[in-house]
């Protein structure tokens, strides 16, 4: 096993070739996201001989897993691993999917990282009874504006990039960390578009970018949606850009996993009215008795300015 370190552009392909190798389920564990989200949620990794790779958070006194291990580690392995690289103790395993067998550890459920995981058709085609109130605000969008789709590329990005700077500063990001936290991660992608394997699409208004996507793909069936903005002066826009992008650029997918709700009340209620085909569920696995609090006594970095 060998520590690579934070989290960095020269892991990509190693990173890529493991995921590729072992096709992960929870909206975690892609290189983009891990990298996005670096500067507030660092990540290490450990690599093994067989395309196996450990994420793992340094909590300063402690130390996690992040996310099931890549291959064929064990929990428990993956911790001794660590802690035998680092020193510390390792005394918590991080948003953990259902389907990883745990043996002889408490097991707590994560409700606010669940990941909502779409049929990708019927957010294409938003057809029948329980799409109706969706189907109704996509129209007024259209009848109300004029809107046109594009790919994000380079001809565009620097817009994009403008607009999210815009929707930030009209939230008051730099005063609210989890939105700083997400800008800048945003932020990331956009200044480094290219290196990523994603693909994204904008709306125009009248000529104006309004609103964009970004996803890719997570495994053969399934593609995530890591970003989704858009103007709030315009009635109906989050859900053509939703509608529009499963229709123009997933349709290799059957599933949608559109990441999780982070306990936000009104978050958990838009993405429940969508009619998620199922849940990627998760926990936090604990490895000593204090682990739960002291876990969560961790708190949250202080976030500056959004232009930071």
């Amino acid at each position: 096993m060998k520590d690579l370190g934070l989290i960095s552009m020269e892991h990509r392909d190693i990173a890529l070739e493991a995921l590729a190798a072992f096709p992960p389920i929870a909206s975690e564990q892609t290189f983009t996201n891990l990298y996005a989200w670096k500067e507030s949620h660092p990540v290490g990794i450990i690599s093994d001989s067989k395309n196996g790779l450990i994420f793992y958070a340094d909590h300063g006194e402690f130390m996690s897993i992040y996310g099931a291990p890549l291959g064929n580690i064990e929990l428990g392995d993956a911790a001794t691993v660590i802690q035998k690289i680092s020193g510390k103790p390792v005394i918590a395993a991080e948003r953990i999917p259902h389907n990883i067998a745990i043996r002889g550890f408490e097991r707590s459920d994560d409700r606010a990282n669940h990941d909502y995981v779409y049929m990708r058709e019927e957010l294409a085609s938003l057809s029948g009874n329980r799409f109706h109130a969706k189907k109704n605000l996509l129209n007024q969008c259209l009848e109300n504006y004029e809107c046109s789709y594009e790919e994000i590329g380079s001809e565009n990005l620097s817009e994009v990039t403008e607009f999210m700077k815009r929707w930030c500063e009209s939230r008051k990001c730099g005063t609210e960390p989890g939105l700083c936290h997400e800008y800048r991660a945003i932020r990331t992608i956009l200044e480094n578009y290219d290196s990523f394997p994603v693909t994204g699409a904008a709306i125009r208004i009248y000529g104006k970018v309004e609103a964009f996507t970004i996803g890719e793909k997570l495994n053969s069936e399934t593609a995530v949606i890591h970003f989704e903005k858009a103007s709030g002066n315009f009635k109906g826009l989050y859900q053509l850009v939703n509608n529009w992008f499963a229709k123009n650029h997933l349709a290799e997918f059957k599933f949608v996993n559109r990441e999780q709700d982070l306990g936000i009340e009104g978050l958990r209620k838009a993405k429940e009215s969508y009619n998620p085909h199922h849940m990627v569920e998760k926990s936090n696995v604990f490895f000593s008795k204090d682990a739960h609090a002291r876990l969560k006594a961790q708190v949250e970095k202080r976030c500056g300015d959004v232009g930071a």
